[in-house]
């Protein structure tokens, strides 16, 4: 392999990675509902960034009601339409393939090319036969065409070759694999939009969840591609290693709790409705308790032993009461640090990566865990 082999993804990213997959992997397994919802956020939000950077005008919530209702919006056209049908299909497709185990192979690649492009497999089965180059926005030449048609076949069978026996960690290999197979450019169309489906594949047969590569990330992924194209994979990696990162957000967030996500300008609002519902929870079990120690005295008036009795009903509730009075507690002072800082604070904190969150569309989200780490880790900076 070309590229460098030494690691320099931020020690801070693969340390979060880390200690969510071992979060992830203590978690007992989600529900058959929750793991089917979480299946089709994954899908509805790739299928949406990866068509967004293809070019295409549907929104999130557009490409939802196609997706997932079968509607048909008016205003977009027919092929935008079948393409978020299709990379959907793909998605599904490449899920099945992950879950399979099934080794990456040319077959493979142009089975997925198929779905991606509903084009006619007697085509689609072979790589292109043109040469492509590759023109800025005003028509002027790029600085580096795709490589001639005639070498490609020869090229795929490197890079398989190369991932197969990567000694790179999965999230830098994967980050090798993208770039080398948009640069390659094995098709005439589709290239990006398979090149993405293929890196989640990789990653999930690796223990990591699917990437979602956003549109609005696309100014700053090509401004990797320089120093990709030079040897330098490590830029792209950092950028690869904080999409995977943003994944396991959101895979953890299907658990609910304290890693559910929240809009930013919402926080402080959805915080403080956790407090006044755990206050109402901790009023009505202290009722109960009250109830059942009143009940538990009047027995043990007619019996022996009654106080061992008694101190061995109440002993738990104390326990737990003492904990739920500790969560309170925590809520409180989460609160009071939100509502410290406005959302536009923790939207460019979350903007520099400093913060924990995930951008859905144009909203950034975060969680309580995530909130309670950062705070923890910069109380004494000026906020």
């Amino acid at each position: 392999m070309a590229h460098t082999d030494t690691n320099t993804i931020p020690a801070e990213i693969l340390l979060r990675i880390e200690e969510k997959r071992e979060l992830s992997s203590s978690m007992p397994p989600l529900s058959e509902d929750d793991t089917q919802k979480l299946h089709e956020e994954l899908k509805l939000l790739h299928t949406y960034y990866s068509n967004a950077i293809a070019g295409s005008s549907l929104t999130l919530s557009e490409t939802q009601s196609i997706v997932t209702e079968g509607e048909t919006i008016k205003e977009k056209s027919p092929q935008e339409h079948c393409e978020a049908m299709n990379t959907a299909t793909a998605f599904e497709q490449m899920e099945r393939l992950a879950g399979e185990g099934t080794p990456m192979s040319h077959a493979m690649i142009q089975g997925i090319h198929e779905v991606v492009t509903n084009a006619d497999p007697d085509s689609s089965s072979k790589y292109r036969r043109t040469n492509i180059k590759i023109t800025g926005a005003k028509g002027a030449s790029a600085a580096k065409a795709h490589p001639a048609w005639t070498e490609v076949m020869k090229l795929m069978n490197r890079l398989l070759t190369t991932v197969q026996n990567s000694k790179l960690s999965p999230i830098e290999t994967a980050a090798y694999f993208y770039h080398q197979f948009c640069d390659i450019h094995p098709f005439t169309e589709g290239n990006g939009r398979v090149g993405r489906l293929l890196t989640c594949l990789y990653l999930i047969e690796h223990s990591y969840p699917p990437v979602l590569i956003k549109r609005e990330s696309r100014k700053r992924y090509t401004q990797l591609i320089k120093p990709a194209n030079a040897g330098e994979i490590g830029p792209l990696s950092d950028y690869i290693a904080k999409a995977v990162d943003e994944s396991l957000t959101l895979s953890l967030a299907a658990y609910g709790g304290e890693d559910e996500l929240m809009p930013m300008e919402d926080i402080a609002e959805r915080i403080g409705e956790e407090i006044d519902e755990s206050v109402g929870k901790r009023i009505g079990k202290e009722i109960g308790e009250d109830i059942v120690e009143r009940v538990g005295k009047g027995i043990g008036e007619d019996s022996k032993g009654s106080e061992d009795s008694t101190d061995s009903l109440c002993s738990p509730a104390s326990s737990a009461s003492s904990a739920s009075s500790e969560s309170l507690e925590s809520l409180e002072s989460l609160y009071s640090l939100c509502s410290s800082v406005s959302p536009e604070y923790l939207n460019h904190r979350a903007e520099l990566g400093v913060l924990d969150a995930v951008k859905i569309e144009y909203t950034w989200h975060t969680s309580r865990r995530a909130l309670e780490r950062y705070f923890a880790l910069h109380e004494n900076e000026e906020m």
